[in-house]
């Protein structure tokens, strides 16, 4: 049985699981899947338009249409406040087992695997795609279609802007692999103790 607020607004083409809980206050546009053992805290957005605009010959901006939808799998968590879009030709995908903490900007056709944590005041830009289990401190930045692998974890407030492989820890604005982030810091503070 799922338990769904009042205050939900809910478009008739969202489909919900079994044992889903919504909180109050809480939009989901179609079309849209939630899963089974899914909660969404209160202020959540889901199904919203992506921001994606191309320029005509006129040189003026022209949105997208943006029509695919939101696909969210078992067992996943989305805190308060956070907005998924919906993708323009394919779904954004949470996949199963994932967590999302408050604040977070999930933009179109992101694409986030299983069992992944993305803490507070995350974006993760239009169709960048997560392995798994793959861990995002809070206040970072994930830039528009990279390839983030299995396994990453991803320091608070970085800035990603090229891919990640597997099992790497990155971090830095921009983002580099930890023990470069180290040394670089470490070098920073050379400098800046030899000037003072």
């Amino acid at each position: 049985m799922s338990r769904v607020d009042r205050d939900t607004q809910l478009s008739d083409s969202v489909k919900i699981g079994s044992h889903v809980l919504i909180y109050p206050n809480v939009t989901i546009l179609g079309p849209c899947v939630l899963g089974d053992h899914v909660t969404i805290a209160p202020g959540v957005i889901i199904g919203a338009d992506g921001m994606e605009y191309h320029r005509n010959e006129q040189g003026l901006l022209v949105e997208t249409i943006h029509k695919s939808g939101v696909v969210i799998g078992d067992h996943v968590t989305i805190r308060a406040n956070t907005t998924i879009h919906r993708g323009a030709t394919k779904p954004t995908v949470i996949g199963d087992g994932t967590k999302i903490g408050p604040n977070c900007n999930i933009t179109h056709e992101v694409k986030i695997g299983k069992h992944g944590l993305i803490t507070g005041a995350t974006t993760i830009a239009g169709e960048t795609e997560l392995g798994d289990r793959v861990y995002i401190g809070p206040h970072t930045i994930v830039g528009s279609r990279l390839r983030i692998g299995n396994d990453v974890s991803i320091r608070i407030g970085s800035l990603v802007l090229h891919d990640i492989s597997d099992g790497l820890t990155v971090a830095g604005s921009p983002a580099e692999p930890l023990e470069a982030f180290k040394r670089h810091r470490e070098k920073l503070k050379r400098l800046l103790d030899e000037t003072q």
